[in-house]
């Protein structure tokens, strides 16, 4: 009979065609079978295979090398046929290096996303009633937000009913039983401490102030220029030592030495308002001294630190003056030993004349950094409208109020403040040498709390927490 031409491409013998089109040849039409037609006779198959084996879902394609003599063939139909057994390898290889490449694609997303989940925080339910370990989910699932304020109040409200003795007010005898609660609160602040300074430390301002919250007062201001401390404090310990040797009341309540070694190294000014121990850190500010950085105070907190005295600087009152990334103007304050109650039944301090040293210099500091002026007047008792005032028309305006003072001191600094914008932080919550385990934190979220907060003029910040203040355009 005669003989079919090959179809399709022929590669000229020693080099490959210039273009492939990746698919066989149709084969040849056949006559119909009958008596002038007989079949042809049954041939063996070529030398030349290509056998497909599945193998665990994988395609393995094996294809012979060798050239042999095709029946009605010449050397080009062999080569024609081994070309389109290998075209059609070709074919499946390509097939399946696509579906590799997307197998591996979608294993390195389903990692990748692992991962990200891993490393995100996971939603948490917010009730007023959680253990601690579930405060500390919440609050890694709610963080400082104006759109988190109800999971917020019942963050706080869980913490201020776990929080509810003090580590003075109580007696020897049932000191032992609040060993545990004691425990457990302390191994949930430690771990709030450390995330407060993994914060501080890897955070990058560029602009405004990143506000970081520890214990009671304790603020850290961190600007693009540096960072400050304010009053900070470790926790319900005399400051006169190192905690290990001043925790009076056995709580155990203080940071770890490698926290304290760390919180030194990412300060470079401390700034402390008066001697009391929720207000000051003598081991904060020796690691200071001892690292040449400046640690600004009133003069009586030399007689409390002897050891100290040398290196604590007195603030020039009533003189702008500058110490590292911040600039200040102070006024010079006293908290009163004693108070009484008057006429009008509001308190005033006032200073025994029989022990006038029980009486303790405060420190009212207006604090510029990062474009951003903060008030903080901690306890201080001395009216302060006039020098407000004073201090207003040289251009120092509030921005950010953490304490406006107390009593009459208090009195004048919000007298001042009616009717102007400011911002404010609430401090000075939970000292546990306080009845009760110090202020609570849920009123902040409930009544005029709330409001300022839903205006967005008020923001509570709890251990370990962080926010970041941008200056605004007056």
């Amino acid at each position: 009979p005669k003989k079919t031409p090959p179809r399709g491409p022929i590669p000229a013998q020693g080099r490959r065609p210039e273009k492939v089109r990746f698919h066989l040849p149709p084969a040849p039409r056949r006559k119909p079978v009958g008596k002038k037609n007989p079949p042809p006779p049954r041939q063996e198959p070529p030398p030349v295979t290509a056998a497909l084996v599945r193998k665990s879902s994988l395609l393995h394609v094996h294809t012979s090398s060798r050239l042999f003599a095709l029946p009605h063939g010449s050397r080009d139909d062999c080569m024609t046929q081994k070309y389109h057994i290998q075209t059609q390898a070709r074919i499946m290889i390509h097939r399946f290096s696509r579906r590799v490449f997307s197998w591996t694609v979608a294993l390195t997303l389903g990692i990748s996303g692992a991962a990200a989940a891993a490393d995100s925080p996971v939603e948490s339910h917010a009730s007023s009633s959680m253990s601690w370990d579930d405060i500390y989910q919440a609050m890694e699932s709610y963080p400082p937000s104006f759109d988190h304020g109800d999971e917020r109040l019942k963050i706080m409200q869980s913490m201020d009913r776990l929080i509810r003795y003090s580590v003075k007010h109580v007696s020897d005898e049932d000191r032992p039983k609040l060993k545990p609660w004691l425990q457990e609160m302390v191994r949930f602040y430690r771990r709030r401490v450390d995330r407060g300074l993994d914060a501080l430390e890897r955070t990058r301002v560029v602009e405004g102030v990143h506000l970081f919250k520890f214990f009671s007062s304790s603020v850290i201001l961190k600007s693009a220029d540096g960072t400050v401390s304010l009053d900070f404090c470790q926790g319900p310990v005399n400051n006169a030592s190192e905690p290990e040797e001043s925790d009076s009341y056995q709580s155990g309540f203080y940071l770890t030495p490698e926290q304290r070694d760390r919180l030194a190294g990412l300060v470079d000014v401390a700034l402390i308002t008066h001697r009391h121990h929720d207000h000051a850190d003598f081991s904060l500010a020796r690691r200071l001294l001892a690292a040449d950085k400046p640690v600004i105070g009133p003069a009586q907190l030399k007689t409390h630190w002897p050891d100290l005295a040398h290196g604590i600087t007195v603030p020039a009152y009533d003189t702008v003056q500058r110490f590292g990334p911040c600039e200040m103007l102070t006024q010079f304050g006293l908290q009163y030993a004693t108070s009484r109650v008057g006429p009008d039944g509001q308190r005033f301090g006032m200073h025994p004349t029989d022990a006038p040293e029980r009486s303790s210099e405060t420190v009212r500091y207006l604090l510029r950094i990062g474009g951003i002026t903060f008030l903080q007047s901690a306890e201080s008792q001395t009216e302060a409208y006039d020098w407000l005032e004073k201090a207003g028309s040289l251009g120092w305006q509030v921005d950010v109020l953490f304490k406006p003072g107390q009593y009459q001191g208090a009195r004048s600094v919000m007298r001042y403040l009616e009717g102007r914008d400011y911002f404010q932080v609430p401090i000075h919550e939970y000292e546990l040498m306080h009845e009760g385990g110090g202020n609570r934190t849920a009123n902040l979220l409930q009544g005029g709390g709330r409001d300022a907060f839903e205006r967005r003029r008020s923001m509570p910040l709890l251990w370990g927490e962080d926010y970041l203040l941008v200056p605004r355009t007056r």
